[in-house]
């Protein structure tokens, strides 16, 4: 692993025709295998729930949506020989790269991802420390760590924001660069019980994975076919009373039609 970046704020790369072509060269595909199986999901339920539940708007044109990007797994290079693969991160206004770029190149985007998350599996990776000062030097706004067993320490997450150039340790489970509030959920996520770190509003109510939106539109559709059911149910009833009615006002020799 590279050596971690001191400096802020990090020098913004001006690519030569030569760094260019070395640029398509970069190595942007590891063979590390994931941690777990609970890693493996924590990574994902982050972009899941942002892509599908998520619409932030622009700070200055509130009624405008803003585009983002979150993605797992995905490295994060502030130089060519300086990068580390974040389980998570997001950065607003830029479309994921295509073609040949793999991961997040700060000379490209001329900027850090807003927010990066990480999950502990283990006390070596360094999230507390040799991470942190990596993502602080590379100007990320807000970095959060979840630490479900607490191996670190005796918290399950620490959320950290940017003050003055620094990492300031915050005592609130809130992302302000999402605007978004946080919470330890103990659930099942794709097929996996565990505990996990999870978007929700202000009032806790969580922000749906793409599954559970779509068993929540499942439910709805439900419902609404059986209350068209019952409804439909309802108006043969009352015309099989109707009809039962006539037919015995006509053996009385009643016309049911006359007023």
């Amino acid at each position: 692993m590279p050596s971690t970046l001191l400096e802020f704020p990090v020098p913004l790369l001006e690519l030569t025709p030569e760094q260019l072509r070395q640029e398509a060269e970069i190595v942007t595909d590891t063979e590390e295998a994931v941690d777990n199986p609970q890693c493996e999901r924590k990574q994902h339920l982050t972009p899941d729930v942002l892509h599908t539940s998520w619409r932030p708007c622009h700070p200055d044109r509130p009624q405008e949506p803003r585009k983002f990007w979150a993605a797992s797994d995905v490295g994060v290079f502030i130089t060519f020989d300086h990068f580390r693969l974040p389980d998570s991160f997001v950065a607003y206004d830029i479309d994921p790269p295509g073609g040949s770029r793999k991961a997040f190149f700060h000379w490209l985007y001329k900027k850090a991802p807003e927010v990066v998350f990480e999950n502990v599996s283990n006390k070596e990776g360094g999230e507390l420390d040799e991470r942190a000062d990596f993502y602080e030097a590379a100007g990320v706004e807000n970095y959060i760590v979840f630490d479900p067993d607490r191996q670190l320490g005796g918290e399950d997450v620490y959320v950290f924001v940017r003050k003055k150039g620094k990492f300031v340790r915050s005592n609130q489970m809130y992302v302000p660069a999402l605007r978004l509030w946080l919470t330890v959920w103990k659930g099942v996520y794709m097929a996996l019980e565990s505990r996990y770190l999870r978007f929700c509003d202000a009032d806790g109510v969580l922000l749906p994975t793409a599954s559970e939106l779509a068993a929540r539109n499942a439910d709805e559709r439900d419902r609404a076919a059986a209350e068209r059911d019952r409804a439909a149910a309802e108006r043969d009833s009352a015309a099989a009373e109707r009809d039962r009615l006539a037919a015995k006002l006509r053996a009385l020799g009643i016309d049911p039609n006359q007023p």
